[in-house]
């Protein structure tokens, strides 16, 4: 099986164009390209201080230095580990490292935990489950033709869990500025400067 680079395994995965489905397929051909390629550089963005810091950085190799050290705990030769850290080290398959993965997310996330995408320069945002309470509730249902009502109809839902997202405007893509204010708020405002 050829191994894909990044920019492949992402042009495979989008072809369609659009929102596409899950595919646990796509995902796992994504994340055999990414542990491939060593130079593969993502950024993440940071607001410090009143700036704005964009560092790249490199997921691939930090995950093949963790390799490294996982092999030296099992008592091979530092020297011998390091060839997980060459190109020429390839990783075929991932399977089991998405269902390590998801169990590690939902575990973390099912008390309420909130589970921080890493940032961009124009996005921030975190997901994380919810506990809904059960509930009942009546509709009425009409004719679609014609909205003559049929009768009435219960919902009755039992308590579930639900996933959610927080996300918003990065505070350092926000501009505030006044442009109007009320005459009596004006010698207030005065006053206070």
């Amino acid at each position: 099986m050829k191994i894909l680079t990044v920019e492949e395994a992402l042009e495979v995965i989008n072809k369609k164009g659009g929102y596409n489905r899950f595919n646990k397929k796509n995902f796992e051909l994504l994340m055999v390209a990414l542990l491939n390629d060593n130079t593969f550089k993502t950024k993440v963005s940071k607001f410090r201080k009143g700036e704005l810091i964009v560092d790249e950085i490199l997921p691939t190799k930090k995950f093949r230095q963790w390799c490294k050290r996982l092999l030296e705990s099992t008592g091979m030769d530092k020297k011998d580990a390091e060839i997980v850290l060459s190109d020429k080290f390839k990783i075929d398959n991932v399977e089991g490292i998405y269902d390590f993965f998801m169990a590690s997310m939902y575990e973390y996330m099912k008390d309420g935990n909130h589970f921080d995408l890493p940032s961009k320069e124009d996005f921030q945002g975190s997901i994380y489950l919810k506990k809904v309470k059960a509930s009942k509730k009546k509709n009425k249902q009409y004719n679609p033709k014609n909205r003559e009502l049929i009768g009435e109809y219960i919902t009755e839902k039992e308590a579930y869990t639900e996933l959610c997202a927080k996300s918003s405007c990065p505070s350092y893509l926000k501009k505030r500025k006044l442009v109007w204010i009320k005459d009596n708020i004006k010698s207030i405002w005065k006053n206070i400067r």
